[in-house]
């Protein structure tokens, strides 16, 4: 059990007092939006320099190995818990507080409220870091520039200056080599710490998050982006924010990926497994739904759409649920099937969308379980994934004439006038 010490049994320091009786003091936010800005600049200033005295203060508490004396598994922990806050935000201050009582210089900046203190907490560690063997006067020289630095740069930016610091006090040669130590030590730091974490489904949801590497990550944000670009999307909902389009096109992501590349486990390929009556595939009941080997469960629509082209199982049950078909896979195209396609098609044939061949699907014109439809060119068409779903969704009829495919919407028959040469 932890026992921590009885707080504020010593007086508090005047300009602590004062500065909290003047933090409850009332005051008037009706203020221009100029002001406004003038003030959150000023605001920032301030926690600047209480960072600073923070710091100092930290550092007595750590050094005194107060933590120790009272139960606590860090100074962290302790302060964290004195105020309620997070130990990971703490510990993070704690790390700071003795970087900067070897960067003095940095310490007196913030406490002049002319760094931030993410800024101030980057170049301390930077110049914590720093060969021991360095020289009084270099160090300086280094701790002054990088102070210069922190007030042209954002923090990404800095974050990215100082890994290449060894160029204010060695050869470009061994600039470029201590560079790329850290960068490899980075990596591997992080390769170690990726995860992801997925949470139960709640109302058709599943929360998940986690981590990866910087390469990883401007992949992924790099090809999301490129479906959820505006000039690109086709989402006609104005009104939803920029992470909900990111997590759409996600989604759209997703289902682009082949399983036929991936690896088995325990002999079986990453493939779903839906259960259903063959009523439901083939659309006689419409609103009748599937269930995955988790239990978890999906609309007809949804099924319909994925059976187009995903390696999906269908496991079709008759009425009294015995296995009638464990899925067919010609109902999939072939790549030879893609390729004619892209050809033929140009990209989704959806009127009005511009999406190239690499993000769309195959669908069946006539569906392949309701309609007996083949899968053959003339009875497929090139669509994106949102253009597939709605197709899906709404039923909306489509055939192929003059080798252009067409859709009946709102009773007219349309194509995609894309400009061929």
């Amino acid at each position: 059990t932890m026992t921590v010490a009885p707080l504020h049994t010593t007086p508090m320091p005047a300009w602590l007092t004062n500065a909290r009786a003047a933090m409850s003091s009332p005051y008037d936010p009706m203020v221009t939006p100029e002001q406004a800005r003038a003030i959150v600049s000023e605001i920032g200033r301030l926690e600047a320099q209480l960072a600073s005295r923070k710091a100092t203060f930290i550092r007595i508490v750590d050094t005194a190995e107060l933590a120790k004396a009272t139960g606590a598994t860090s100074t962290g922990s302790l302060i964290s818990g004195d105020f309620g806050g997070d130990t990971a935000s703490a510990s993070r201050q704690v790390r700071t507080a003795r970087n900067l009582a070897k960067a003095t210089l940095i310490d007196k900046a913030l406490a002049a409220g002319e760094l931030s203190t993410d800024k101030a907490a980057v170049i301390a560690a930077t110049i914590a870091n720093l060969p021991e063997d360095m020289d009084e006067h270099t160090r300086v020289r280094v701790e002054k520039r990088l102070i210069v630095d922190a007030k042209i740069y954002s923090l990404a930016d800095l974050r990215r200056r100082v890994m290449r610091v060894a160029d204010l006090y060695s050869s470009k040669a061994d600039a470029d080599e201590d560079e790329n130590t850290k960068l490899r030590r980075q990596e591997a730091l992080a390769w170690q710490n990726t995860e992801l974490w997925f949470g139960q489904p709640r109302n058709g949801l599943v929360a998940f998050g986690g981590k990866m590497p910087v390469l990883h990550a401007e992949l992924l944000k790099n090809q999301v982006g490129a479906i959820a670009a505006p000039r690109r999307n086709q989402d006609t909902d104005i009104n939803i924010t920029h992470n909900q389009r990111l997590g759409r096109a996600f989604c759209h992501w997703i289902e682009h990926i082949p399983t036929d590349g991936l690896p088995a486990t325990g002999g079986t390929p990453a493939t779903l497994t839906i259960n259903l009556d063959y009523e439901t595939l083939a659309g006689q009941v419409r609103e009748a739904a599937g269930t995955l080997a988790t239990g978890e469960r999906l609309s007809a629509t949804e099924i319909r759409h994925l059976a187009c082209t995903h390696g999906i199982l269908p496991r079709v049950l008759d009425g009294k649920g015995q296995v009638l078909d464990q899925g067919r896979s010609k109902r999939l195209f072939t790549s030879a099937q893609r390729l004619a396609l892209a050809d033929r098609d140009r990209g989704c044939t959806y009127p009005g969308c511009d999406r190239p061949p690499a993000w769309t699907e195959a669908h069946h014109l006539d569906h392949w379980a309701r309609d007996n439809g083949p899968t053959t060119l003339n009875n497929a068409a090139l669509l994106c994934a949102r253009h597939h779903h709605w197709i899906h969704t709404e039923e909306i009829q489509g055939r192929l004439k003059d080798n252009h495919v067409e859709f009946q919407i709102r009773g007219i028959w349309q194509r995609n006038q894309r400009w061929r040469p």
